[in-house]
């Protein structure tokens, strides 16, 4: 599962039409901005990398988060990043019963202890029990999970490392940014196991 260089959006993960294009913004993010400073992921949302994290995610094994936290901590920009903390994407709390766990937090857990940062997922939590997005479009997405998380005021003036299994319009990732620079986070990076393609 090799790490993905070039042929992508820097801002968002956006893969270009031709896999070995030098990094350039696409469209989404040259109309509108992330609101996140950094964006780093492992590799495309496909082959055995997609076959994990489904497994992670929806089969009960929360010990894969392990793997895939220790390959996204890999990356060479989170050994130059600074960072206060490291975030999961948290689940709402009927979902989190649901599953049994958090696979964001399974994999930021090596990513919190190879980068030797408190792991805080007691900062950020998701207060609306919002529909699955799997089958939403772009638009639909922003709408569904708008207002979906708050953040305490412990993370002001903190640089936050968000962390969270997949990217695919980047919807909710925006959402928890939003939280977290309005209760006075001073800078959020965002780190994903992987990519989807967001063209529908």
């Amino acid at each position: 599962m090799p790490r993905k260089q070039r042929g992508f959006c820097p801002g968002c993960g956006e893969p270009a039409a031709w896999p070995e294009l030098p990094l350039a913004p696409c469209a989404y993010c040259l109309k509108e901005p992330p609101l996140w400073q950094n964006f780093i992921f492992h590799g495309p949302h496909e082959g055995l990398l997609r076959k994990l994290l489904i497994t992670l995610k929806f089969h009960k094994q929360p010990f894969l988060g392990h793997a895939l936290g220790t390959l996204l901590a890999m990356h060479p920009e989170l050994a130059v990043m600074t960072a206060d903390a490291v975030i999961p994407v948290p689940l709402h709390p009927s979902r989190l019963t649901q599953r049994g766990y958090n696979q964001a937090q399974e994999i930021a857990r090596p990513v919190a202890r190879h980068l030797q940062l408190p792991l805080a997922p007691d900062l950020l939590f998701r207060v609306l029990a919002t529909a699955p997005q799997t089958n939403f479009s772009r638009n639909e997405r922003k709408n569904n999970i708008r207002n979906a998380f708050t953040a305490r005021k412990a993370v002001r003036g903190m640089r936050v490392l968000l962390v969270d299994d997949t990217l695919t319009t980047g919807a909710t990732l925006a959402a928890a940014t939003q939280a977290l620079l309005t209760s006075g986070a001073s800078s959020v990076t965002v780190a994903v196991v992987s990519r989807t393609s967001s063209h529908y």
